[in-house]
């Protein structure tokens, strides 16, 4: 009996191994997304759409995001500190990079905010920060928000705030008009628009998308 079985089972284990084989070779190398309607802007601070803005979050990220569990989760920081009234205080990860191999510094936050408060951008996000007086660089890891009053949603609004890469904001077209190459430099995930690939990768665990970036 076991003298038949040993054969039964290799030739079944060899058309497993086959039939893996064959659908790894002719796996898609691309996904197709439908949308409802185009997106207005590929350019994170001229989106407000819901559409514009669940497509930037494949592409780009925030400081913190908002976990299942309804709880502020650090993601390009790594923890923040309320040091007054209306001061916030952000620690960002180390080993960061863009796509187009920026490194992600405090000077690129602020850079991210300027844009955005910069009258001449006419920015669909800056109502959404608008009681941002100033933003400054303690380090190249260290970043602080001031505000015109204590704003106790203010983790709310850095969530929807996508930190751009500064060289390459400043190539491309920052009004976030169609055809905008902005997808080309980003800290996400996804390969959007011929990027090369991203400078970290998410990794299940426990049912969360979870991030694990590279050093």
């Amino acid at each position: 009996m076991n003298g038949r079985l040993f054969p039964l089972l290799t030739l079944v284990g060899l058309l497993i191994l086959a039939a893996t084989a064959a659908s790894a070779a002719t796996a898609p190398s691309s996904a197709v997304v439908g949308i409802p309607i185009d997106p207005s802007s590929l350019n994170p601070i001229q989106q407000m759409g819901e559409v514009a803005v669940i497509l930037s979050q494949q592409i780009n990220e925030p400081l913190v995001v908002l976990g299942p569990d309804a709880k502020f989760k650090p993601w390009l920081a790594t923890s923040w500190t309320i040091v007054n009234p209306t001061t916030w205080r952000f620690q960002l990860r180390r080993g960061v990079k863009f796509t187009n191999g920026e490194p992600l510094t405090a000077q690129a936050v602020k850079f991210t905010m300027d844009e955005v408060r910069n009258p001449n951008n006419k920015a669909k996000f800056q109502p959404l920060i608008a009681d941002v007086t100033d933003v400054k660089v303690i380090d190249d890891y260290t970043v602080e928000f001031a505000t015109k009053a204590p704003n106790p949603i203010f983790l709310v609004q850095v969530a929807r705030l996508f930190i751009m890469p500064p060289q390459h904001t400043q190539k491309v077209d920052t009004r976030g008009t169609r055809g905008s190459p902005w997808a080309r430099a980003h800290t996400g995930s996804w390969n959007g628009r011929g990027a090369i690939a991203s400078s970290w990768k998410r990794t299940p665990a426990g049912g969360t998308a979870r991030p694990t970036w590279n050093a």
